[in-house]
């Protein structure tokens, strides 16, 4: 996969490689996503292309994390496996697996995702991601590639 640069104001265009493993980056679409790179902190100001953290591995933010897992709150920050379906998620909103969403306002619980016609007040309660006019509703185009 390549990336390309546009040249400040000109239109044009320079594509190169996506970056690989310990290579430089300032966000994750510059990083080779088939091999599953993240631009993560490497030191202190410094971002490379990395695989996303594991179990027990330091971090700032959820993000950082394989998707299984989400950034600890308290610290030591570090990994740890994300709440499941039906768990209190009052310590951490963004922390449910994936699929389910915490319920912050109402149980303080790792809920199912709504289908769509399910009613919302915000799309990350939706399966779909989107929450126009107070109810769940499938994006208005989606992309033709499986």
């Amino acid at each position: 996969d390549s990336i390309c640069y546009s040249a400040a104001g000109s239109g044009d265009g320079v594509c190169s490689l996506k970056r690989g493993s310990g290579q430089a980056c300032n966000s994750d679409w510059e990083c080779d996503d088939k091999q599953g790179l993240k631009c993560l902190l490497a030191a202190a100001t410094t971002r490379t292309c990395q695989q996303p953290r594991g179990a027990g591995a330091s971090c700032t933010y959820s993000w950082e994390c394989l998707p299984s897992l989400r950034c600890e709150q308290t610290a030591p920050q570090a990994c740890v496996p994300r709440f499941a379906l039906g768990a209190s998620c009052a310590a951490d909103s963004g922390g449910c697996v994936p699929g389910s969403w915490c319920d912050s306002a109402g149980t303080r619980s790792c809920v199912a995702k709504k289908p769509d016609g399910a009613a919302c007040v915000n799309g990350h309660e939706c399966q779909s991601e989107q929450c126009p006019s107070g109810a769940c509703k499938a994006p208005p185009c989606a992309d033709p590639t499986p």
